[in-house]
């Protein structure tokens, strides 16, 4: 019998979102403080660490930070 699918995650920790891009963690903590359009970011009330992103916001967010591939690798 085959197996139900597990449901779509709700949240990932930025931990799990650096391996899946394959982008520093570092570098995560860095978008997620910048001014201007911040990647959304969060901790749980009462705890300061493992920070999370709701995938419902890290879509849209990607949406407006995106780089098409050829133009992030042209010379300037």
């Amino acid at each position: 019998m085959e197996r139900p699918a597990p449901p779509a995650p709700v949240f990932v920790t930025l931990g799990e979102l650096s391996r899946q891009m394959g982008v520093e963690l570092n570098g995560l903590y860095a978008l997620a403080r910048r001014a201007e359009d911040p990647l959304p970011a969060y901790y749980i009330e009462g705890k300061r660490r493992g920070a999370v992103v709701l995938v419902s916001d890290l879509s849209g967010w990607f949406e407006r930070n995106r780089v098409p591939y050829a133009e992030a690798r042209r010379k300037p």
